[in-house]
């Protein structure tokens, strides 16, 4: 069996993925303490490029659930204070890309939003 890609376009069986509630949401709200406006700066050339099907595809982005399940375990972890160095750096990874994807899924809703016909 071929290993699932780090973030597939469907994952079915993990409907907690990117949403508010979970993966996003958790690392969303951890990541704040970051700067965005840089981020944000440097990825508006490639907003303006998203077309409606590419923006489609981004929001519905979702995580495998080996990673959510390993989020949700090195998430717990931290906040009982007992992660090891080498979760500490996997669970900071795993927010990096979080927080990025976020960004890019806001410039991909931002699309869909300028869109006639979406809610």
């Amino acid at each position: 069996m071929a290993p699932s890609p780090p973030f597939a376009s469907s994952d079915a069986d993990n409907p907690r993925a990117f949403s508010e509630r979970g993966f996003i949401g958790r690392l969303n709200r951890m990541s704040q303490v970051h700067d965005t406006s840089v981020i944000d700066r440097l990825l508006e050339p490639f907003g303006r490029a998203l077309t409606p099907a590419m923006a489609r595809a981004l929001v519905d982005l979702r995580a495998p659930s080996e990673d959510q399940d390993r989020i949700d375990e090195l998430a717990e972890k931290c906040n009982e204070g007992t992660l090891s160095a080498e979760e500490r750096a996997e669970y900071e990874d795993y927010i990096r890309v979080i927080h990025f994807l976020g960004i890019v899924q806001a410039k991909a809703r931002a699309i869909l939003a300028r869109e006639p016909g979406q809610p």
